[in-house]
């Protein structure tokens, strides 16, 4: 996104600057990293009642 402005329009340049600024650090949060996210669902995944998966399904045994 480009913004052109005069050099007449420096109020509106600075306030414009301030809004843009304003709204950038708002959105720049702290993100966790990948690793601290995986040990999350490693956690998640062995406290989980999953069934175990059965590799024999299907087969018919007499």
């Amino acid at each position: 996104m480009y913004v052109f402005f005069k050099a007449q329009d420096s109020k509106a340049f600075d306030s414009a600057f301030k809004e843009y600024s304003r709204e950038v650090l708002k959105r720049k949060t702290p993100k966790p990293s990948m690793l601290d996210k995986l040990e999350k669902f490693k956690e998640l995944i062995s406290f989980s009642d999953a069934p175990a998966k059965d590799r024999n399904r299907g087969e018919i045994s007499l």
